[in-house]
């Protein structure tokens, strides 16, 4: 009787399943990075390789998010002041500058934006990887964007321009915001922005939480290269946390604005109190960002208010090299310090309550960020 239960049970989970609608590709190539440790994109530093470029660009949430603030943006009216090389007709476009312009996707994005509301505008591509560069050329030429596309090679710290702009977007968030140096490139580009003008984003901000799983610290133990890592459990990772539990609430950590003030200097430090809500081992901590795109329009990957379909950022692990035990209703209390100096940018950290324990990646030992 047993036996027959069993193969009953087997049938009915056998048909379960194979009715259940399939995973496209792009979800089961997402499906395998479950628990998957790996180290940062540095777009700054690094030229992103086209297959990169390739599994952002799938991601067709974020782009309706982007369209959706640029048509925004277009319903206003010019502010354009260009500067007198330029002739009247073309100050009365909108001029919007993609910083950081990838492969073209923003661009149409904004050409989209325009053509929905009736309005004209002249879009400033800036892009400093020269793979990129060759895509957009081919694209402009392909696609006839004629003088309403300008392509420019430059890094948009080093950019000079020859106008002021009504709209600057960027899309250089990263999985714990500003670990892809958004504060230290946007600063740049916002000296080209009109008084009153719209920057994209307008700020973010990173998110933490005590994180418990197994499979992910082992991972960082034993799967990350010494030749990549020198101190695996000093350096944080990007991972598709699946098997794992979050033991506290979610609380901010630091917040930039765009434009900003700070005048270059991006050194924070922040103690943030945890608030357990169930008992279990903290391995580390779980990072994420949210970002108001504009007044109307938000980005989240954190877990309570993730974007719906939002799937081209994974969250942060930050490990620690003592897990340690907590218990519903304790306080986890974290410090975590943002330093640079004139080359690299890098987190350190230490948990201060209810252990002590080392700061982990001082000066940078373990991982660090080119500027």
């Amino acid at each position: 009787m047993f036996v027959f239960l069993c193969f009953c049970v087997f049938q009915y989970l056998q048909k379960l399943f194979s009715d259940a609608p399939g995973l496209d590709a792009f979800g089961e190539q997402l499906f395998e990075y479950n628990e998957v440790v790996q180290i940062p994109l540095q777009p700054l530093m690094d030229n992103l390789q086209n297959a990169t470029y390739d599994v952002f660009e799938k991601d067709r949430m974020k782009y309706y998010f982007v369209e959706s603030v640029e048509r925004d943006s277009c319903i206003l009216p010019s502010r354009s002041n260009v500067f007198s090389s330029l002739s009247l007709s073309f100050a009365a476009r909108i001029v919007i500058t993609l910083v950081g312009a990838g492969r073209g996707p923003l661009i149409v994005c904004s050409l989209n934006a325009a053509k929905r509301t009736r309005r004209e505008i002249v879009v400033y591509a800036i892009e400093k990887n020269p793979n990129a560069i060759q895509t957009l050329r081919a694209m402009h030429k392909q696609l006839q964007w004629g003088e309403r596309v300008h392509i420019v090679e430059a890094d948009m710290r080093l950019y000079q321009p020859e106008y002021y702009s009504d709209v600057i977007l960027s899309e250089l968030l990263g999985s714990f915001a500003d670990n892809e140096l958004s504060p230290e490139c946007l600063i740049g580009a916002q000296r080209f922005l009109l008084a009153g003008g719209l920057f994209v984003p307008h700020n973010s901000t990173s998110l933490m939480a005590c994180c418990m799983s197994t499979k992910i610290y082992e991972n960082v133990i034993r799967k990350v290269s010494p030749l990549l890592v020198s101190k695996p459990l000093e350096a944080t990772y990007v991972v598709k946390i699946h098997a794992a539990a979050l033991l506290s609430d979610v609380q901010p950590v630091f917040t930039f604005h765009h434009p900003d003030q700070r005048n270059g200097d991006f050194r924070c430090f922040k103690q943030v109190i945890l608030h357990v809500q169930m008992d279990g081992i903290v391995h580390g901590f779980s990072g994420y960002f949210e970002s108001d795109l504009s007044d109307h329009v938000k980005l989240s990957i954190a877990p309570e208010s993730h974007s719906m379909n939002l799937v081209s950022w994974f969250p942060l692990f930050i490990p620690i090299d003592t897990p340690f035990y907590v218990h519903k209703g304790e306080r986890v209390v974290v410090n975590l310090w943002r330093r640079t100096d004139k080359k690299r940018v890098w987190y350190e950290w230490a948990v201060v309550s209810p252990i002590q324990t080392q700061i982990h990646n001082v000066n940078g030992r373990g991982q660090w960020i080119g500027l």
